[in-house]
């Protein structure tokens, strides 16, 4: 009889099988943090992901993950292993910058304790929130974008990008007619001219920044009249050119298409109406890897992780109306997955989660229909058409970011004659919001360092680039004294108007302004720097009158009034007072005040020291209140004098100081 426990070479295929399925299937990704295509991450965050396997920590290094910023390039932090070594953490050295797009991925460099390799390289994209702003722009610096063929109107893209690593966003601009790119940097909240870059190319008309190399500095590609180039920051604002690239359009976009952790190449070629890969070997250096047949004259191309399956795939716009879907197998082979019916002439999409359901929807830009239509994922990699919203401009160009720090991702549409902001209600739906001047390129970013997102849009109409600062409004505050309803009495000659400081999270400047009012007076006072102010009342309140008073705060951009209006009233004493005067010491004149609480004669009369009277300024019947004189002094040596009050059979005596 046979042995029960004996393996046959069949039993043994089997478990060979079953054992190697299991540890292959056994290396997935279990959790992650910040999510797939999640919006409004904190820029104070890590990335922590985990495993079912515990990695090697030999293998947990900068060699197999790769944390990439879309404005600050390759980010340098701590890689730690945690939770009994299932999961990793990345911690950045500095923090991400509000509005960045932050790449992470881990290649098949990363190896788990069983010796296993990861079966498939991990990608996934999220964005870092606003810390505030209202999408409330106003225009500030201007940039004059200098071009060789104005007749052409070649368009010329500008970018936003930091090049020297100093945490700040540096603007690149092209001048056509020298061949060179200007390099703007932040000082003091204004942009300066920090150097020009002759980079060898003719005509420059566009340029792409990222980390070509994984060296953690910004690397440029260049577009222009001849072969694209690609050039390698050396430090210091300078470059080594170290290839030309053929056939590449400005059509093109950036991203890692195969998970060996550097940015690839997908261009489209216009002529051949083709989707074309390069691949990058490492080092900026970049080969032709594949191509796959898109519609017919492609226009515009985006990238995301559709299918919500750790790798980017592409969508592309053509002059045939259609919008092209195209799915990645992880390595950089693209097959087309769906062809929708854009309605139009899309110069322009964008990839990005529009609904907060963790899946990258599409907006196309449409030049002749002038509207905007959104694409909303199915959360299976299919799109449907979901929403269109009309800005009655013919469109060029969109760009995306969260304006007013809602956690919604909004849109910024360009057109040539007008731009809009399309504000996001939460569902992927939009609504217009403020109109901006028309442009042809927009570069979005925190480009003052204030934690909120700029708008900078290029034209090549003007020949300029305008930047739209993104003004955060002052808070609201409240009123505190006097108190609502309150009742005065015993004042001296001051009513003190106090409030809570408001707070300007831009750190812009604020000035108070006071209002006091009733049916009929209204008194203003503007240019208050502190929370408070003392109002010489017996000028502008009658006693006994009702009085409404509020404040606003202005940050020389908007104007936000306090949280509430507060009433008061003087209550008359009743015993007789007499004020000092006001001024004292005094040059020419002063005011003389004094309160009556009945009916009755009043004398108001100025002597000298030696009891000399020099002069009688009151001597008549007067009613109940509030009165005032003034003492003109033209005539008297500077001096100490006493000012006499009589009331019925009361006198106040107050000293008075004459100063020449």
């Amino acid at each position: 009889m046979e042995n029960p426990m004996r393996f046959n070479k069949q039993h043994f295929l089997i478990f060979f099988i079953f054992f190697y399925a299991n540890i292959t299937i056994s290396q997935t990704i279990t959790s992650i943090s910040p999510k797939q295509n999640e919006t409004n991450v904190p820029p104070n965050s890590n990335i922590v992901f985990g495993f079912d396997v515990q990695p090697d920590p030999l293998y947990v290094n900068s060699e197999s993950i790769f944390i990439y910023g879309s404005q600050t390039g390759r980010k340098k932090g701590n890689l730690e292993i945690f939770e009994s070594g299932y999961s990793v953490k990345f911690t950045p050295n500095t923090q991400f910058k509000a509005g960045e797009i932050i790449t992470a991925i881990i290649s098949q460099k990363l190896k788990f304790i069983n010796g296993q390799l990861l079966p498939k390289p991990l990608i996934w994209q999220f964005y870092i929130g606003a810390l505030h702003g209202d999408s409330n722009f106003f225009k500030g610096q201007t940039f004059e974008i200098i071009q060789n063929q104005r007749e052409s109107r070649e368009s010329s893209d500008v970018c936003g990008i930091d090049i020297d690593g100093n945490n700040s966003i540096e603007i690149l601009i092209p001048y056509m007619n020298s061949n060179e790119y200007g390099i703007f940097e932040l000082s003091d909240g204004q942009y300066y001219q920090r150097t020009s870059l002759s980079l060898g190319s003719d005509f420059p008309a566009s340029v792409m920044a990222a980390d070509l190399n994984m060296d953690y500095k910004i690397d440029l590609l260049v577009f222009a009249s001849g072969p694209t180039q690609s050039w390698i920051n050396s430090g210091d604002f300078t470059f080594m050119h170290i290839s030309s690239i053929e056939d590449i359009t400005t059509s093109s976009i950036l991203n890692d298409f195969n998970g060996d952790g550097d940015f690839d190449i997908a261009t489209l070629d216009t002529y051949e109406n083709k989707l074309k890969i390069l691949m990058n070997n490492g080092h900026g250096i970049f080969n032709y890897y594949s191509e796959i047949q898109v519609g017919s004259w492609p226009l515009s191309i985006t990238s995301g992780d559709f299918d919500n399956d750790f790798d980017m795939d592409i969508a592309v716009s053509d002059g045939a109306t259609s919008l092209n879907i195209l799915t990645n197998n992880g390595m950089g082979n693209f097959s087309n997955s769906q062809v929708l019916n854009a309605e139009g002439h899309n110069l322009s999409i964008r990839s990005c989660d529009f609904n907060n359901d963790g899946y990258p929807d599409i907006a196309a830009a449409n030049k002749f229909n002038r509207t905007v239509t959104i694409f909303i994922n199915d959360k299976k990699g299919s799109f449907i058409k979901y929403d269109k919203i009309d800005t009655g401009y013919s469109l060029h160009y969109l760009n995306y970011s969260d304006f007013n720090a809602d956690g919604n991702i909004d849109i910024v549409a360009a057109g040539s004659l007008g731009s809009y902001i399309l504000l996001n209600n939460g569902d992927g739906s939009f609504e217009l919001g403020q109109n901006l001047i028309r442009g042809d390129f927009i570069i979005v970013g925190d480009y003052d360092m204030d934690g909120d997102i700029d708008i900078g849009l290029s034209s090549k109409y003007n020949d300029e680039l305008q930047l739209y600062k993104n003004n955060s409004y002052p808070e609201v505050f409240n009123l505190v004294s006097p108190s609502d309803s309150e009742r005065l009495n015993n004042l001296g000659d001051f009513i003190h108007f106090s409030w809570n400081k408001s707070n300007d999270p831009d750190n812009d400047s604020l000035k108070y302004c006071l209002q006091i009012y009733n049916s009929s007076t209204n008194i203003t006072i503007e240019n208050i720097s502190n929370n408070f102010y003392d109002l010489f009342w017996w000028e502008f309140i009658k006693p006994e009158e009702k009085y409404h008073w509020s404040v606003s705060v202005s940050d020389n951009y908007s104007i936000i009034v306090s949280a509430d209006t507060f009433s008061f009233r003087i209550i008359l004493p009743k015993e007789f007072i007499t004020y000092q005067n006001y001024p004292n010491p005094f040059n020419r004149s002063t005011h003389i005040s004094y309160l009556t609480p009945s009916a009755g004669h009043v004398i108001v009369s100025i002597f000298d020291l030696q009891g000399k009277l020099l002069t009688t300024i009151v001597d008549k019947f007067e009613q109940p209140g509030y009165h005032q004189v003034v003492f003109y002094a033209d005539r008297y040596a500077s001096g100490l004098y006493l000012c006499y009050v009589k009331f019925k059979n009361i006198t106040k005596v107050r000293k008075m100081l004459l100063v020449k």
